[in-house]
């Protein structure tokens, strides 16, 4: 059993922040496109350029709205690794949570970028009678689900979920003693005693990142709690530059990223561009081959992974081919799968490829 409550999410100041911080790794700040605005009469406005109303007699809620370039840029960042996406050590959550210490013992592992504060299993452990509530028992069995010929099952009371009603008593016991009494010998019969099925509670601060590293290597546990803990991240605002589940790069976004990285020489000019655009995807492609022939002729093995890397390398001279040409690679999509489908509408026949159309090429 795990409960999560009280979720303190970042504020719209911690995300501007953050966006910030990480341009300055680019000294990109004028490319930001984040800005606080408002929904006002059914469109989105800009506070700086809102001439609406009087910006001091505004009744609207302003809120901190993330422009399309900042959020590609955070996604990719984000899609890097550790490393790269140090923006989300910037964006905190506070959550409240109440789970059994054996889920616990797990969670302790994540100290990095985290601050808890619990309730003492120690100094207050005798605040309060134990009962089952307090425990995570929904899987234990009962007497009836028991194998008959179990050996050491003789009634209910020894089921597993017997047994942990008997230690609750016994715990209440030794409780009422320690109260009556003082001794030590009676507290230390609670604190031996206490299952890892008891249920803590503990306030907690973490950010994205940590929730980034749960989430990758808790995601298909075989504890309940951790995969609910899991499924909550899943709610967060932006929740995927911490599952990586949105972070699929569109053509557009790739195009953006060849042009960053493109020499001054290449963009210098268009004439420049488009020569080293279709030299180096003739190049690329020729590495290709290259592997595809020492994998048939030479006795090299098949290596995925370095095909898959000049894949990459022939898609990069093909976007700045495209940006030459004054198009995308999405543009370039879409033509060419409209093509296909007008080519093959019942799937590919022969017959459709050696009679083609006026003017398919």
């Amino acid at each position: 059993m795990i409960k999560l409550e009280h979720a303190v999410l970042p504020s719209p100041e911690q995300i501007e922040f953050a966006i910030e911080g990480l341009r300055n790794s680019f000294n990109s700040w004028f490319k930001s496109d984040s800005h606080w605005g408002c929904l006002h009469v059914g469109e989105e406005r800009d506070c700086d350029t809102c001439d609406s109303i009087q910006p001091d007699k505004c009744t609207w809620s302003p809120q901190f709205i993330v422009g399309k370039e900042d959020m590609a840029l955070m996604r990719r960042l984000s899609s890097y690794g550790s490393d790269h996406r140090k923006f989300m050590r910037m964006l905190p959550v506070c959550i409240r949570i109440t789970a059994p210490l054996y889920w616990w013992k797990e969670a302790d592992t994540y100290s990095v970028g985290t601050s808890k504060n619990s309730c003492s299993t120690m100094h207050r452990i005798d605040a309060k009678e134990f009962t089952l509530d307090d425990f995570s028992a929904e899987h234990l069995i009962d007497f009836e689900s028991v194998e008959s010929d179990f050996p050491i099952f003789h009634g209910a009371e020894h089921s597993p979920i017997g047994l942990l009603n008997q230690t609750i008593r016994i715990l209440n016991f030794y409780r009422q003693k320690y109260l009556a009494t003082k001794e030590k010998k009676y507290w230390w019969q609670l604190i031996q005693l206490l299952p890892d099925s008891y249920n803590q509670t503990r306030n907690v601060t973490l950010n994205y990142e940590v929730l980034a590293n749960i989430y990758k290597a808790r995601r298909n546990h075989k504890l309940d709690e951790w995969r609910d803990f899991c499924d909550w991240i899943e709610t967060l605002p932006y929740s995927d530059l911490i599952t990586g589940k949105e972070t699929k790069m569109t053509f557009d976004e790739y195009q953006r990223g060849v042009m960053r990285t493109a020499s001054d020489v290449t963009k210098a000019t268009k004439e420049n561009m488009l020569m080293n655009g279709i030299l180096g995807t003739a190049g690329e492609a020729g590495e290709l081959v290259d592997l595809l022939k020492k994998q048939i002729f030479q006795g090299h093995p098949f290596d995925r992974e370095h095909l898959i890397k000049e894949c990459g390398d022939v898609l990069y001279y093909l976007a700045l081919t495209a940006e030459a040409l004054d198009t995308s690679l999405e543009d370039i999509a879409i033509k060419n799968n409209k093509k296909l489908w007008e080519r093959y509408p019942d799937g590919f026949k022969a017959e459709n490829s050696l009679h083609r159309k006026e003017g398919d090429i």
